[in-house]
């Protein structure tokens, strides 16, 4: 069969030429692309200018092949049979029709001769190619092969094994675990979680069926549901690959395990909890090969930027990053430490965990099972001649009057604190014990940040006056007549959410005279937020408010990651 021949055109040259992107986009991403020593065409994904879907349409042009999405299409059953399931999964591969006596199939790279011969040969049937997204792809091989592979492997409910029998239990759910079908049920939900960006998998066991969800953009979103029989081997899959115990289900594990999907190096913290149906277990996903980004990156206005850049490169002091767990601390702290690091420079941290290795940087893993908490960790710190130093997070009076100490002694110290804005940070660390006049002397920079999903760039589309949302922004944001506001309306592209990505919300509050005497006055956070907005602090809000107006984001996404007393 004759393969389509390559367009000379690059894909760059058909996204412009179709009006996908921009050159000013484009210029962006290659700069990125440069930087991160990776390619264009990843990036301008990653940053929201194209869908994934858009990428691969424009790669089958290139090709000379047809794109499809497979979701779109009604599938026959009897189609499905045509191609054995190892040799689709084993090739990434999916049948969707007949078309003139041949096999319509889905492939990542039409191109490929090898795959499309062997397919010719093993079925004795003739190929037509076309592309479709790998995520596409996979999702419709577990929708329509994992079903019959689940309905054919039959497991006894574990309520119905004898307690007793423990060793016979044990070998029960660790062959249950390494089944061939529930290991690739379970690695094909681990890759479309990584595929579609997700940061958390929760597997939630309900009284018929299994639950699974994908936490994207910081928004849990269902991804399909398995039958309840299956409860077992799957959680005693999870735990065998996190290194948990498999027999215990009455209290709560933690456990981890490591990931590789093509160049990503993935790890994923597991934790586990009895539930009134059997247990819950929940994934997160770090990508510790994911590229830093850069100050530039995080969503900081020009004034914020400014004023970040400033206090970090200061000699000594501390600077706190504030906010609820998941809204991008350890991100920005990061992004400090890459535009910090120098051969000139000492950095060290301690973490829980280490979220991404950072070259020159010397990262210490927190392990409370062996006593290395992060006050044992910061104290070793101290004696290794440090110039700049990371906490993950001040939990106690302990580490919290460390990190202070090794401030106010020449050190430059980065933490986070969970605490709802600036202004309660030092409420916060008197809480912990710490002398107010400690606080006011060694603090220099607190950041509050909240993370607001970004406007999906692909079906933006301008809020009439009329519409409640306009109206709310109005009256309860305060935002001008006459400033135009936007939403997504929904695509296949941002998987009908309007959404796509997500960009940071900051509060800045370095302390002057009278934020430092108010501390040490052991003023409330309310007065200290009061002083520091008669200055000009810019708040969560008004930042917020902000985003909404250059459309990168919505008056619904800001009202839910920011309180608006009213």
């Amino acid at each position: 069969m004759a393969i389509a021949r390559q367009s000379r055109e690059s894909i760059e040259d058909i996204l412009l030429k179709t009006g996908k992107i921009n050159q000013s986009s484009l210029n962006e991403c290659r700069k990125v692309a440069e930087k991160s020593k990776r390619p264009v065409e990843d990036i301008l994904v990653e940053m929201g200018f194209i869908t994934q879907d858009e990428m691969t349409e424009a790669k089958g042009r290139q090709m000379g092949v047809a794109f499809l999405r497979i979701a779109d299409i009604p599938i026959d059953p009897d189609i499905i049979q045509k191609i054995p399931v190892e040799t689709a999964r084993r090739c990434c591969v999916f049948p969707v029709g007949m078309q003139n006596g041949a096999l319509v199939v889905a492939m990542l790279d039409p191109n490929d001769i090898n795959i499309v011969d062997d397919l010719k040969r093993s079925l004795l049937q003739n190929i037509m190619p076309v592309i479709a997204g790998k995520e596409d792809i996979q999702r419709a091989i577990v929708q329509y092969y994992g079903g019959k592979l689940l309905d054919a492997h039959k497991v006894e409910d574990e309520d119905e094994v004898n307690k007793e029998q423990e060793i016979s239990l044990i070998n029960s759910l660790q062959q249950m675990g390494e089944e061939a079908p529930v290991v690739t049920l379970v690695n094909n939900i681990i890759e479309q979680a990584i595929n579609q960006r997700t940061s958390d998998i929760h597997i939630e066991t309900m009284e018929k069926e299994i639950i699974i969800r994908f936490r994207i953009d910081g928004v849990l979103h269902d991804f399909m549901t398995v039958p309840k029989q299956m409860s077992s081997p799957i959680i005693s899959r999870i735990k065998i690959m996190s290194g948990m115990n498999i027999v215990e289900r009455r209290l709560p594990q933690e456990g981890r395990f490591k990931a590789r999907m093509e160049t990503q190096e993935l790890d994923v913290r597991v934790s586990s909890m009895p539930s009134c149906y059997g247990e819950k277990i929940v994934m997160r996903i770090l990508n510790k090969s994911a590229a830093l980004l850069g100050l530039e990156q995080l969503g900081l206005s020009s004034h914020h930027l400014k004023l970040f850049e400033s206090m970090i490169t200061k000699p000594h002091g501390m600077i706190l990053v504030t906010g609820p767990t998941g809204s991008g601390k350890s991100t920005t702290l990061y992004a400090a430490l890459n535009r910090l690091n120098s051969i000139q420079k000492n950095i060290i941290t301690v973490e829980d965990p280490i979220e991404y290795q950072i070259r020159r940087i010397n990262q210490t893993q927190v392990n409370n099972k062996v006593g290395m908490t992060f006050a044992v960790g910061l104290r070793s710190i101290l004696r290794q001649d440090p110039d700049i130093i990371m906490v993950g997070e001040i939990r106690d009076g302990e580490t919290a009057g460390m990190a202070i100490q090794a401030a106010l002694t020449g050190h430059l110290v980065f933490s986070t604190l969970h605490c709802n804005d600036a202004s309660s940070a030092a409420t916060r660390l008197l809480d912990m014990g710490i002398e107010p006049f400690l606080i006011s002397s060694s603090v220099i920079l607190v950041i509050a940040q909240r993370l607001v999903r970004k406007i999906c760039p692909r079906c933006k589309a301008e809020i009439p006056r009329e519409d409640e949302a306009y109206v709310e922004a109005r009256h309860r944001l305060g935002i001008e007549e006459g400033i135009r506001i936007y939403r997504g309306q929904g695509c296949s592209g941002c998987r009908n959410t309007g959404y796509f990505g997500r960009t940071s919300v900051y509060e800045l509050l370095a302390p002057s005279e009278r934020v430092r005497e108010a501390i040490v006055n052991k003023e409330s956070s309310a007065n200290i937020r009061r002083i520091a907005a008669e200055e000009g602090m810019i708040t969560l809000l008004q930042s917020g408010i902000e985003k909404i107006k250059a459309g990168v984001s919505t008056v619904e996404e800001v009202l839910r990651a920011v309180y608006v007393e009213g």
